[in-house]
């Protein structure tokens, strides 16, 4: 996991995710949102960039599936 990435020197915060925690599959969100699989992985690998909206509604997925990995037990 690479600690140096800074989300503040990002301009794409969906690419700095996908870099960050390269364990998540952008195809899944992808899917669990509703977005396109290719046009999700524009964002990841930032050739695209999301506006406001879409990257409010990425992290609003994240947040719920952190909440639900911390309920889970083992």
């Amino acid at each position: 996991m690479r600690n140096d990435l800074n989300p503040n020197l990002c301009d794409n915060s969906i690419q700095y995710l996908a870099e960050r925690f390269p364990e998540l599959n952008i195809k899944q969100i992808a899917t669990a949102l509703g977005i396109n699989d290719k046009l999700m992985y524009q964002y990841a690998n930032g050739s695209k960039n999301p506006g406001p909206e879409r990257r409010k509604e990425v992290e609003d997925y994240i947040h719920k599936l952190a909440e639900e990995l911390l309920k889970t037990t083992l």
